[in-house]
């Protein structure tokens, strides 16, 4: 297929060549290009280019967008509720981290509450879906304590203190992957689906074991 397409491309360059005439090529008495010899020096470059990627690599399909689609917001928490969504990666500031442990997770219920789990403490509250996403909190704690240094751990805290504080509204939007982005001052944090969210009971939402003490 790479041979048949080349061999169409260089007869068609060809046949544009000989359709160039001496007057097409030649600059105005002043010193200008021509009209008809930009249009066509433009043509043949073009042409040129596209000979040359195809030699290279076969079939080039152009995106149709260079900035990639735009992420859709959960308008109203619509998506967003009744869901857990377990924590990826995020950045906090100019600071990117990765999710310390699988359980590092929110999930929104349908009683305007919400439980979440930094990897060391549970943390709980209500929340109100807004225009373009939430309010979440402010919210109770467990208070476990971290003595290790795991960087994803410390950023992580940090981050679902800021998410959840109920300081700022908080941007909800689904990326072309479907993950949930949550964005607030100065974060943002990519959680994937895990499945529907079952809310706990009052007792048990702020019973914890221990988290790590790496």
């Amino acid at each position: 297929m790479k041979d048949d397409l080349e061999v169409e491309i260089r007869d068609a360059l060809r046949v544009r060549a000989q359709a160039v005439t001496a007057t097409d090529l030649r600059r105005t008495d002043d010193g200008r290009d021509h009209p008809t010899r930009r249009n066509v020096l433009a043509a043949l470059a073009a042409a040129a280019a596209v000979a040359a990627l195809a030699v290279g690599i076969g079939v080039v399909v152009w995106p149709s967008s260079d900035k990639g689609p735009t992420p859709q917001p959960a308008t109203g928490g619509a998506g967003v509720i009744g869901v857990k969504w377990q924590f990826e990666h995020g950045i906090q500031g100019t600071t990117t981290f990765t999710s310390p442990s699988g359980r590092v997770s929110i999930a929104f219920y349908r009683e305007g509450k919400f439980g979440a789990d930094d990897g060391i403490n549970y943390l709980g509250g209500p929340y109100v879906a807004t225009a373009d996403g939430l309010r979440i909190g402010p919210a109770g704690s467990t208070l476990v304590g971290y003595a290790g240094h795991d960087p994803n751990v410390l950023a992580t805290q940090i981050a679902f203190g800021a998410l959840t504080g109920g300081r700022a509204p908080v941007s909800a939007k689904f990326n072309d992957q479907g993950e949930l982005v949550l964005s607030g001052p100065g974060y943002s944090l990519w959680f994937r689906n895990a499945g529907p969210s079952v809310a706990p009971s009052e007792s048990a939402s702020f019973t914890k074991t221990p988290g790590p003490t790496r």
